[in-house]
């Protein structure tokens, strides 16, 4: 994968965003140590679960993700970029042990924006943890159901 750092020559030819994909779709334990050379060192990273920003704490949630989802993979399935600004549509997958022995799929849209040298300052996940993530889990997945369907007859009536 070519670098993104701002001392990469590579990285001035390169699109900031196909080599963020490479970093994702690749990432293991040992690409953890290449934060500092993907992210500002200020970076914001949002999703269903954290609001965080900072080398430390990305790398903090990026390790637990990977030693608790059992053969991680994230494929992206589209993206667009304009500007500073890119858009990725991907499917997120694994084994996580509070969800049962199926395996995990997640499909979500990620906003991403660069700054002036190419690295990410902010990186904010849409998915639906409702609906792909608490509803499979045992009792809070049955009261979701229920909740839903409600709302559904409720909105077919009105």
């Amino acid at each position: 994968m070519a670098s993104i750092s701002p001392s990469s020559a590579e990285s001035r030819e390169a699109d900031p965003l196909e080599c963020y994909i490479d970093f994702f779709e690749g990432m293991t334990q040992a690409d953890i140590a290449r934060i500092p050379e993907v992210f500002t060192p200020d970076a914001r990273f949002k999703d269903p679960f954290s609001d965080l920003r900072g080398h430390d704490r990305l790398a903090r949630v990026f390790t637990a993700m990977l030693r608790d989802v059992r053969d991680y993979q994230l494929v992206v399935d589209d993206h667009v970029r304009k500007g500073d600004t890119g858009w990725l549509k991907w499917t997120m997958s694994g084994f996580v042990r509070p969800l049962g022995a199926e395996r995990w799929v997640v499909t979500g849209v990620s906003i991403i924006r660069f700054d002036a040298n190419g690295l990410v300052s902010e990186h904010v996940d849409y998915w639906d943890a409702a609906g792909q993530m608490y509803e499979r889990l045992p009792l809070i997945g049955w009261i979701l159901r229920r909740l839903r369907a409600r709302f559904a007859a409720h909105s077919a009536a009105g």
